[in-house]
């Protein structure tokens, strides 16, 4: 007796790849690599657009760079929402997607994607150019492919009394100093 297996639909092959780090699937595999490669791509574009002598000669390619992966990042989050429901926790279409937007990987990548939109909606408005700091939190889309930052992650969250604080504390001078500098270039 033959027992066949089951053909995963396309909606479960895409959350497998998303949601298991399988370095024995290669489309899994390349998705890691490639979100990774992405994001250090984009982080470094963000920094070297702070540098005016780089931004005045390469500016053209900085924003075709942010063009393209900010359009792969949005695939990628609203690929993850589409596929969420594959996940028993999210199984409902409109309350689970609506849990899944709020969980912390979900709001990063929001997060990553969204000044983006923000400067192509309202270009005019100069607290954009403030937001556009908030591409750094691609940094944290590679948190999902590191165990020892999702370790961090988990750590915070669980003590997320003083480590809210201490890190709300460190960020919002953080961000102050760093848009001060970004701003006046």
């Amino acid at each position: 007796m033959k027992i066949e297996k089951k053909r995963k639909s396309l909606k479960e092959q895409i959350y497998y790849i998303f949601e298991h780090s399988d370095h024995k699937n290669l489309l899994s595999l390349l998705d890691d690599l490639l979100i990774t490669i992405l994001t250090s791509i984009s982080i470094s574009a963000f920094i070297l657009e702070t540098s005016p002598s780089f931004s005045d000669i390469y500016s053209e390619d900085l924003k075709l760079v942010e063009i393209i992966i900010t359009g792969l990042f949005t695939l990628e989050y609203f690929l993850r929402i589409w596929v969420c429901t594959i996940n028993p926790k999210y199984r409902h279409p409109i309350s689970g997607r609506l849990k899944y937007i709020i969980t912390p990987l979900s709001l990063i990548d929001l997060i990553a994607i969204l000044p983006f939109y923000l400067q192509v909606l309202f270009p005019s408005l100069e607290f954009i150019k403030f937001t556009l700091l908030l591409r750094l939190f691609r940094l944290f889309k590679i948190s999902r492919y590191s165990e020892s930052l999702r370790t961090i992650i988990k750590v915070i969250v669980l003590k997320r009394g003083i480590n809210s604080y201490i890190a709300g504390s460190n960020f919002c001078v953080s961000l102050c100093f760093k848009s001060h500098v970004f701003c006046r270039t």
